[in-house]
């Protein structure tokens, strides 16, 4: 795990450009691990009291989706928090598998189809709407296309934008 720290510093509502550019750490562990990595956004606003916390996954079923889910399911989530799956493209019952192994768990989750005939704009800003309506904590997804910025399309867009604390996960069998 590593801290998206080097870049702009946060300030309140001010940092949704904080994650514009990657610092050399977090870009150098993307483009050169041989493990899985997850790099962190952290926000400044407080979690429920109660301990219970939202969690938004964001899904294209890549690889590196399935270690992000793999990483909420096993390490993050509880049974008291809520999780969200959500996913852009047009086959609705991928998103069954999904349900299933958080069934498996003990994990509550609301499956989130976001296509239904066409996005409103384009997926990152479908996923950011989605967050925000829902109220989320965290805001996880993975990445698989690595741009001069080392973040695919989607995945730099939401952390750029997401008003919560985002984790992208890479998974190294996809470079």
């Amino acid at each position: 795990v590593v801290g998206a720290t080097g870049l702009k510093i946060e300030e309140g509502d001010k940092h949704k450009d904080s994650f514009t550019v990657m610092g050399s750490v977090s870009d150098g562990s993307l483009r050169s691990s041989d493990l899985s990595v997850a790099v962190v956004k952290a926000t400044s606003y407080d979690m429920d009291p109660s301990g219970n916390r939202t969690f938004m996954l964001a899904t294209d079923d890549s690889p590196a989706a399935l270690v992000a889910f793999a990483l909420l399911l096993t390490k993050l989530a509880k049974k008291t928090d809520n999780v969200f799956v959500v996913y852009g493209g047009e086959d609705a019952a991928m998103l069954t598998k999904y349900g299933v192994e958080c069934g498996k768990l003990g994990v509550q989750c609301e499956l989130v189809h976001l296509y239904k005939g066409g996005l409103k704009s384009n997926v990152a800003d479908d996923i950011l709407e989605c967050a925000k309506e829902k109220g989320v904590d965290v805001l996880m997804l993975g990445t698989n296309g690595f741009t001069r910025n080392a973040l695919g399309s989607v995945s730099d867009r939401c952390a750029s934008a997401a008003r919560c604390t985002t984790i992208i996960v890479k998974d190294p069998r996809t470079d």
